[in-house]
């Protein structure tokens, strides 16, 4: 049976990322760490996401060891949690703000956010499958002749790096019908048109943008503030639910990849109704 160390360490309870060991009765040094035995933790013994046990050193410093060296095994994050995590996201939370109150890992919040994103749509596919029968189907394909599209721009890492959302939206349910990110502003225009192409939308109502003009007809085009208020009220709401949208903000993401997933799963959750 191994021997049990115990080990005299600084009071770490607010720190999610310590682990603090059982007694007050020693002190932990790194030779001990690297010796076969067995320490004693207090409950929860492992914050999710975790990588390191953290004790107090012979020299006053703190001592570190992974925890597989110490015979701990990380915990695993169970599927409730991760659906936590998905929901604080979408709901103004930054990813601090989830570890500090999931007691989380950040590395665990963005890995359980970035396999989110494989499975996101850029299409509202249940929208579009609709009116896949036109003559079967000819009242539905009414509701999807006219489109309000706009662009909404943020920043990652820093302000003199933009990116932008562009979409648009079903004129009569003001449900997203397709959306794309990026800087290039024509390019990223165009990619858009590719992915409303299939719904034959024959009229498309936007502010003034140079990009409209050069890519749609005049008889398609409708433009004017007036005719984009559904577009900008779901503007607002986007930048109400994402902490990283939200103007003046220091929340803002680091990679584009995770400014992308975040959004891309707000959209696809309550505008495309799936269940991510």
């Amino acid at each position: 049976m191994l021997k049990q160390i115990h080990a005299q360490v600084p009071d770490r309870s607010h720190d999610r990322r310590s682990v603090a060991f059982a007694d007050t009765t020693g002190v932990l040094t790194e030779d001990d760490i690297e010796s076969p035995v067995q320490p004693v933790f207090h409950a929860p013994m492992v914050a999710y996401g975790l990588r390191e046990a953290v004790g107090l050193g012979a020299d006053g410093g703190d001592v570190r060891a992974p925890l597989d060296r110490l015979g701990v095994a990380e915990h695993a994050v169970p599927s409730e949690m991760k659906g936590k995590i998905v929901d604080r996201a979408l709901n103004a939370s930054g990813i601090r703000d989830t570890c500090r109150v999931l007691n989380v890992s950040p590395p665990t919040v963005i890995k359980i956010l970035r396999d989110k994103g494989k499975d996101l749509e850029s299409m509202n596919r249940g929208a579009l499958s609709s009116i896949k029968n036109r003559d079967a189907i000819q009242v539905v394909v009414n509701r999807y002749d006219e489109a309000e599209l706009d662009e909404m721009w943020s920043f990652v890492g820093k302000k003199s790096n933009p990116r932008g959302l562009w979409h648009a939206i079903n004129r009569t349910t003001s449900k997203i019908l397709a959306y794309v990110f990026g800087t290039g502003k024509d390019e990223l225009f165009r990619q858009l048109q590719a992915l409303l192409e299939p719904f034959g939308i024959g009229r498309f109502y936007s502010d003034d943008w140079g990009a409209y003009e050069r890519h749609i007809t005049n008889t398609e085009h409708c433009v004017g503030k007036r005719n984009t208020q559904k577009i900008e009220q779901k503007h607002l709401t986007l930048r109400t639910r994402i902490k990283r949208l939200a103007r003046k903000t220091v929340c803002f993401s680091k990679p584009a990849v995770m400014h992308d997933i975040v959004i891309g799963l707000f959209i696809n959750r309550y505008e495309f109704c799936d269940p991510v």
